[in-house]
């Protein structure tokens, strides 16, 4: 039954990750930017009401549904834990648990609404900027193009302009200077400002909404799956101790080349690491399997958004929460900036034809 203590990382993995107390519970150490702390399983990788609200009809709740998933997980994640060292995985099963587990953590909700504010903020500052909105518009060109250009037209056939006769060209050409006419005034802008800061605002709702209807339609998307199926997976162990990074498994071969898997396109994906305990790492990959990254605990880190859970504190894993976000944030920079550059590209192209 649904619960208002959602984890969106299930318990199951936490609990390679930590030690029993006095009382016997599990408990992790939480290392996260501004404090680290001990803590039972219940107390790390949830939150209130994340995936759906109580209910109080028979329909079950996506949590509901998410919970008799793990059912069948726990069985498996038990089973990475205790297989053979090197032993090749059925790769269906493999794929399907690294791709659920990584789709439905609070890491890619909570970072993906982080870059779409950003992105969002950078559009609006932008728009904000008169040149720069001058040209968004395409103020800048001879003629009329874009929603500019869809919103003369509908004027002109609702306005009845076209059925008494008015020439398109002349319309057109009146609409158009008049509109930049208005805009060199500056007019509304208080109006304007208000709008896009409301939808800056409105971006986080929208993530979660957006994350809630895709886990609806499916736990573990087909398409990923199918693409991670190709994959020799089995368990490694690892030297060293190793962390539980919020985003659960990440793609890439080193510390300049690592990101959280659930941004890494099915193209591009080439090797896998999921950790299962402290010395147990799921790998999966493409071609051959490869001895474990040297610097491992370090691509976690990275690949971590708000925090990562380890099983006891110390000053080796201390050393790595500056790292918390930066891969992840490098990542999103460099989408937000294509992306925003790609629009100012597009208007400069659209003023030279």
């Amino acid at each position: 039954m649904s619960g208002s203590n959602q984890h969106t990382i299930p318990q199951i993995m936490l609990r390679g990750f930590g030690r029993k107390n006095k009382a016997k519970a599990i408990q992790v150490v939480v290392y996260r930017r501004d404090k680290i702390f001990a803590t039972g399983t219940r107390g790390i990788g949830a939150e209130r009401f994340f995936y759906s609200p109580l209910t109080t009809d028979s329909e079950p709740t996506l949590d509901d549904q998410i919970t008799n998933y793990e059912q069948q997980l726990d069985g498996y994640i038990e089973q990475l834990r205790s297989c053979e060292i090197g032993m090749e995985l059925d790769a269906a099963k493999a794929a399907e648990a690294v791709v659920h587990l990584t789709v439905r953590t609070a890491q890619l909700r909570n970072s993906f609404a982080h870059g779409a504010r950003r992105a969002a903020v950078g559009v609006a500052a932008a728009f904000l900027d008169p040149a720069k909105r001058w040209q968004l518009l395409g103020y800048h060109l001879p003629k009329p193009t874009g929603e500019v250009k869809a919103t003369i037209e509908k004027a002109y056939v609702s306005g009845g302009f076209r059925a008494r006769g008015v020439p398109r060209k002349t319309f057109f050409k009146f609409m158009f200077e008049g509109m930049k006419a208005e805009f060199r005034k500056q007019e509304g802008m208080q109006e304007i400002e208000g709008a896009l800061a409301a939808l800056v605002e409105r971006v986080p709702d929208a993530a979660a909404s957006g994350h809630r209807k895709a886990l609806s339609k499916t736990l573990a998307p087909e398409k990923r799956v199918d693409a991670l199926r190709r994959f020799r997976w089995q368990v490694q162990e690892s030297p060293a101790d190793l962390l539980l990074p919020d985003c659960v498994a990440i793609e890439g071969d080193g510390l300049e080349n690592c990101r959280p898997l659930a941004y890494a396109p099915n193209t591009a994906v080439r090797q896998v690491f999921m950790p299962v305990t402290t010395r147990r790492v799921l790998v999966g990959s493409i071609s051959h399997i490869s001895q474990l990254p040297a610097a491992l605990s370090r691509m976690f880190a990275r690949c971590s958004w708000e925090y990562f859970v380890a099983l006891d504190r110390r000053a080796e894993f201390e050393m790595l929460v500056p790292e918390i976000t930066s891969a992840t944030e490098l990542f999103m920079n460099e989408k937000i900036n294509k992306g925003l550059d790609a629009v100012f590209a597009e208007e400069a192209v659209g003023s030279s034809r």
